[in-house]
């Protein structure tokens, strides 16, 4: 990290303790971490740096976020990740406001793709798939499996799982008309449960 950017969490971190009126022992707390996440960086000359899960963290307390610079200037924001109920289950910086992110479970429909179980998804948001262009990755709100992401190309949605041999038991119940990883038709799915394509995922250690 540049010098000038750990300059701007510091200072970030001071600003927001003293609008606040938190201790870092209270902030921590709140934010669910420790308070050395905090005091270590703040009051010592180390190499320490609080992670970005950490900065999340603290973000998400106090409604701001570092104005943590890449290449290209653009500040990072505060996304909420959620799960298909809407609930906010993490947090994660990125470098753009006009995305939603999403929590995956054990099934993710593209395992073979790089959104591997467990990924926290960001999307661009989509009305319908009418919006969408043949060879996106898409995500959806699966009756089987909660959420599912698969590849939509000509009408059609495809999954290439990790182990297309292994598929979430809800689908022998043919509950979106299909049994299998097969391809599935848009109109099965429909525009409601469409959240959008698929631009990034984040692997969760």
């Amino acid at each position: 990290m540049e010098e000038n950017e750990r300059d701007a969490i510091q200072n970030w971190m001071r600003e927001m303790m003293q609008i606040k009126m938190l201790t870092a022992n209270s902030w921590a707390t709140l934010a669910g971490t420790s308070p050395t996440n905090i005091t270590r960086f703040l009051n010592s000359d180390s190499k320490f740096l609080p992670s970005a899960r950490t900065l999340a963290k603290l973000s998400k307390i106090v409604g701001s976020s570092p104005q943590l610079l890449d290449k290209s200037t653009e500040a990072r924001h505060t996304i909420p990740v959620m799960d298909y109920k809407g609930k906010c289950v993490n947090v994660i910086l990125f470098d753009r406001d006009d995305v939603v992110a999403y929590k995956c479970r054990r099934y993710t429909g593209m395992g073979a793709k790089g959104v591997s179980a467990f990924a926290s998804v960001i999307v661009e948001p989509r009305n319908s798939f009418n919006e969408c262009d043949d060879g996106d990755t898409v995500l959806f709100n699966s009756w089987c499996y909660e959420i599912l992401a698969a590849e939509y190309r000509a009408g059609l949605l495809y999954f290439f799982p990790r182990d297309p041999m292994s598929s979430p038991k809800e689908f022998e119940n043919g509950k979106d008309g299909y049994t299998d990883w097969s391809a599935c038709p848009i109109e099965i799915i429909g525009d409601d449960r469409l959240y959008g394509k698929i631009i990034h995922a984040i692997i969760d250690f």
